[in-house]
């Protein structure tokens, strides 16, 4: 790609970025009932924030703040959504489709755009992952919602390590097209999609391998056990309960009860009293 044609796809690819990231916070400000006002601050900070991230790590004016055009998508996504109302509240697939496809568009462009500042191939995967996940970040914590970058349940930060890291690769050595690019966010947006449909996991912080199978089954398993020993042991009360209490004692060897309820259980003298 000569230069002039690879800045207008950069921006091309930031600003539908801009817009599907803005989308998925516009719908999650309607989810929260936000107004107006607040939905285009969410679908602000949801859709430019990585990329302001981006550029202030690599020292620069965000984008954003030079070109005004950036501010169109996140006015369009609120407005959208507001026209469809209540059908953009039905389901959260809208959500994570439109994240996902923003999620592989910034990471591709973000580390397109570290290359060409002659960053480390190394510096360039992480700063399209920061530009991937950031905006997401943003949204997630300022809706008060557990982080989708650190859930356990979501695999959300290694399809734009996948992606971040086959662009540098790729560009790094010449062999890069339209064509791939576009075939690298899609396998982005593939590899996030599967793996909440399938619920891949990675391993947790401190356990092993996290199948939710595997973890659903022994925990089946724990509370069976724990149901099984509550049991056992109600029965054994009950039983306890129900025994004479000379057992229940452990009077084995304690005589019968003098009947006359008298102390003293010697014979009664057959003369009687002494005048």
């Amino acid at each position: 790609m000569d230069l002039p044609s690879a800045q207008l796809v950069l921006l091309l690819a930031d600003l539908v970025g801009v817009f599907f990231f803005a989308l998925s916070g516009a719908v999650t400000a309607a989810r929260k009932n936000y107004d107006i006002t607040g939905s285009f601050m969410l679908c602000l900070l949801v859709s430019l924030g990585g990329g302001i991230t981006r550029d202030l790590m690599l020292n620069e004016v965000p984008a954003s703040l030079q070109q005004p055009i950036y501010l169109l998508p996140p006015a369009i996504a609120t407005v959208l959504v507001y026209l469809i109302g209540t059908p953009a509240l039905r389901t959260r697939r809208s959500i994570i489709f439109f994240d996902a496809c923003g999620l592989g568009l910034f990471a591709v462009s973000g580390t397109i755009i570290a290359l060409t500042h002659d960053l480390h191939i190394v510096s360039a995967v992480f700063l399209g992952i920061v530009t991937g996940t950031g905006g997401g970040l943003l949204r997630d914590v300022v809706a008060n919602q557990n982080p989708a970058l650190f859930k356990a349940s979501d695999l959300y930060l290694t399809p734009a390590f996948i992606g971040a890291l086959l662009t540098a690769i790729l560009y790094s050595n010449g062999i890069w097209s339209y064509w791939i690019m576009f075939g690298t966010i899609v396998l982005v947006v593939t590899v996030r999609l599967l793996a909440i449909y399938f619920r891949w996991q990675l391993p947790s912080t401190v356990r092993g391998w996290t199948y939710p199978r595997l973890t659903e089954k022994a925990r089946r398993l724990r509370e069976l056990t724990r149901l099984r020993r509550a049991g056992s042991h109600a029965r054994g009360r009950s039983t306890q309960q129900h025994l004479p209490p000379s057992q229940v004692e452990g009077d084995d060897e304690a005589g019968p009860a003098d009947p006359t309820g008298s102390e003293n259980s010697g014979p009664a003298d057959p003369t009687g009293p002494v005048t």
